[in-house]
């Protein structure tokens, strides 16, 4: 069983650093060589640069006369190397007048130290998407009254358009929350079609976005028509795109030898922004979808 120890605080110091880093390391620890531990201490920095690096909490267990470091080493290794830039007359930076909260544990076998390996940083205990959402609105009237699954639909799809259709890098969950609130409006708007679960996946979400960027009024126009299907002319491209959607949402065929073609999001962006285009040219769409290219087509 692992006891904990009072927690001390100390002054963040080079000093400190070099100690907490230098610390042996439980076999389960992360390996900071991965991409995963690289976007992670990539992240502490930003936060550094940015003025915004709260004063860490690392934490120590002891068996047998060893200390070990059982939180994730990531801070402490991403200081460690601002004091290395600094020696050598490279451009460090290192938080002034910041203290470390340091927990302190002593265990009696190695079980203990992978038990508390475990309780730092559990998958379990982190904050979901649909929580950093709900942060966001609480501090955004505009955005009060739209439910949270409609704005995680919606910031997806923004996300989604940005990167390109994912050609370009993918926004992390932090980077997409921040998206609410210049485009609070696009989010609200898109609220009228969330009944129609065919038109709330990304890559449909994805198109609203880029055409409502261009005109929110013929976006309101084109969109209305392929929620409710009302074009007269059946070969309309708001008709056939809403044929489309609803037919490779959801829909199991109970004949064998029919096929339902179900698209993936860049396939779906594609195609509302063909249909889109041959709706404002008053043509009919066959909607092509063309997956090796280089850029996803834009709303005319």
């Amino acid at each position: 069983m692992w006891t904990e120890l009072k927690p001390i605080t100390l002054p963040l110091t080079a000093a400190t650093v070099r100690r907490h880093a230098a610390l042996a390391t439980f076999g389960g620890d992360r390996l900071l060589a991965t991409p995963k531990a690289r976007m992670r201490t990539e992240w502490l920095r930003m936060k550094l640069c940015e003025g915004k690096f709260m004063s860490p909490s690392w934490a120590v267990a002891e068996l047998g006369g060893i200390d070990y470091r059982v939180d994730g080493g990531h801070s402490s290794l991403m200081l460690l190397g601002e004091v290395e830039a600094a020696e050598k007359n490279r451009d460090g930076l290192f938080p002034e007048h910041l203290t470390v909260i340091l927990r302190q544990f002593v265990c009696e076998s190695k079980a203990d130290l992978a038990d508390l390996f475990m309780q730092f940083d559990p998958r379990k205990s982190l904050r979901t998407f649909a929580d950093k959402v709900r942060a966001q609105k609480a501090v955004d009237p505009t955005l009060h009254s739209t439910a949270t699954g409609v704005v995680q639909q919606a910031v997806s799809g923004i996300a989604y358009c940005l990167s390109d259709c994912g050609r370009k890098q993918f926004l992390d969950d932090d980077d997409r929350t921040i998206l609410m609130h210049p485009h609070a409006r696009f989010i609200t708007w898109t609220q009228q079609y969330a009944a129609h679960r065919h038109m709330s996946r990304r890559g449909v979400l994805a198109a609203m976005f880029s055409i409502y960027s261009k005109s929110s009024t013929l976006a309101t126009e084109f969109f209305d028509f392929v929620a409710t299907e009302s074009h007269p002319d059946v070969n309309n491209p708001t008709r056939w795109l809403a044929r489309i959607l609803r037919d490779s949402f959801g829909r199991k065929s109970h004949n064998k030898e029919e096929t339902i073609k179900r698209f993936g999001p860049n396939a779906l962006h594609d195609k509302t922004i063909h249909a889109y285009n041959a709706w404002r040219a008053g043509v009919t769409t066959v909607g092509k979808f063309y997956p090796n290219a280089k850029t996803s087509p834009r709303p005319r």
